[in-house]
């Protein structure tokens, strides 16, 4: 099914009222039309005074546009979570919970807060289907301060490739939050991240040894000495991407606990990867919350 895109004008038309984001829930769950779970009867009733359910003709089974989805369980309407949704996805610099709480007529802060941790897990969730290969930058960043005790390890690695005219360009990239530098660390992430075959640039400080037994990946490591020229030359777009994130997570948030940073990485990132495809940026992720059956774990 190709993905459906929206200008800002739009999608405020197309997600103006509750029941226009109900329908749209349910033609995501039903594309090819009503079909019970539980008996295949093709025919339903709505029940409006339900909040957006429905009711299978023949064997009574009754479900909300909310079930099996992010949404389930959430006492706010549909119409927050899409307006959150498009707050969420249409800034580079994102959107704080104070902020939306305002925007969006919320009731309280932790709601705001909540509701965006959400939309960030499912964000990570999506982007962990995906793993990057061919040539890699593969680098690791701290982020915040030792001394405050609020330093967090990260690795963090994005594709070299070119464009459709053969100019160099950043791929797809990839951030995880761990314990420290070294080589079981290292092969947790390229395991989890990086495909069998790939070429893996980096700066001589990252333990990458033994990978390239383990899973055919061949390591392009140089001692940089924190030389910038010689940065720019080897691990162009992974440096630029660090530098982004660190701006991203200071300029809206003013840092975050290391319990959460890599909710914001994964929000972070997610528009990154998708930023050749604004126009889809909403549907993709309202998508993505329908098709996720159970609410992210955050703690």
């Amino acid at each position: 099914m190709k993905t459906k895109e929206f200008t800002p004008i739009k999608y405020e038309r197309q997600f103006r009222t509750e029941k226009q984001c109900i329908n749209y829930v349910f033609n995501q769950k039903y594309p090819d039309g009503f079909s019970c779970k539980k008996c295949g009867c093709n025919e339903y009733y709505e029940i409006d005074h339900r909040g957006g359910s429905w009711e299978c003709k023949s064997c009574r089974y009754q479900e909300s546009a909310k079930k099996d989805t992010l949404f389930e369980g959430s006492h706010l309407p549909l119409l927050t979570w899409f307006k959150a949704i498009y707050e969420i996805t249409v800034s580079k610099g994102g959107i704080s919970a104070v902020e939306l709480k305002y925007k969006l007529n919320i009731g309280s802060y932790k709601t705001a807060l909540s509701l965006l941790h959400k939309l960030r897990a499912v964000m990570g969730l999506r982007d962990e289907k995906y793993f990057i290969g061919g040539l890699i930058e593969l680098d690791g960043a701290s982020f915040g301060h030792k001394i405050t005790g609020t330093e967090a390890k990260v690795y963090i690695s994005v594709e070299s490739k070119k464009n459709s005219k053969g100019k160099p360009c950043a791929g797809f990239a990839k951030a995880k939050v761990i314990d420290n530098f070294n080589k079981d660390d290292a092969k947790n992430f390229s395991t989890q991240n990086i495909k069998e075959g790939s070429v893996v640039k980096t700066d001589g400080g990252v333990e990458l040894p033994g990978l390239e037994e383990d899973r055919a990946i061949i390591i392009d490591s140089k001692t940089m000495n924190n030389d910038s020229k010689k940065l720019d030359s080897h691990l162009p777009w992974v440096h630029k991407l660090i530098s982004n994130i660190k701006s991203f997570i200071i300029g809206t948030y003013h840092g975050v606990s290391i319990k959460h940073l890599q909710l914001y990485l994964d929000e972070y990132l997610y528009r990154f990867n998708r930023r050749l495809w604004p126009k889809q940026l909403q549907t993709r992720l309202i998508n993505a919350c329908i098709e996720y059956t159970s609410n992210p774990v955050l703690t």
